[in-house]
């Protein structure tokens, strides 16, 4: 499974895809902007995703840019400042690894201080 970062909402194997929509004004119904370029990365990072937030990532889907950026900076500061502790989480079978993990970890969070009225949304 992994986890894939992108506009559409498909279901396409073992990926997880994640894309922000925006509305203006806020309490419009939901329009389809693509923020940023497609992203993707395994679901076998997980783990280590889940453990920096302190929930289940799939918990940020359908949240603004603004309720989940504080969430994600932490998440990703932890995780940068103890490897020890997320490396020895890297996937046997090779697919992921912390240095790819921590690299999404930054773009969401990047995506959500540029776009702090923006939803995010899942696939996987």
């Amino acid at each position: 499974m992994s986890y894939w970062f992108h506009m559409e909402e498909l279901k396409i194997g073992c990926e997880y895809e994640m894309f922000f929509v925006f509305t203006d004004p806020p309490w419009m119904t939901f329009e389809l902007i693509e923020v940023e370029e497609p992203i993707n990365y395994t679901s076998n990072v997980r783990p280590m995703w889940d453990k920096a937030l302190g929930f289940r990532i799939r918990d940020l889907e359908d949240r603004s840019g603004e309720d989940i950026e504080t969430a994600l900076a932490i998440a990703w500061l932890h995780m940068a400042m103890n490897p020890e502790q997320y490396e020895p989480m890297n996937p046997p079978n090779g697919w992921g690894n912390y240095e790819g993990a921590l690299k999404i970890l930054s773009k969401l969070h990047d995506w959500a201080q540029q776009h702090p009225k923006a939803i995010l949304r899942m696939s996987y």
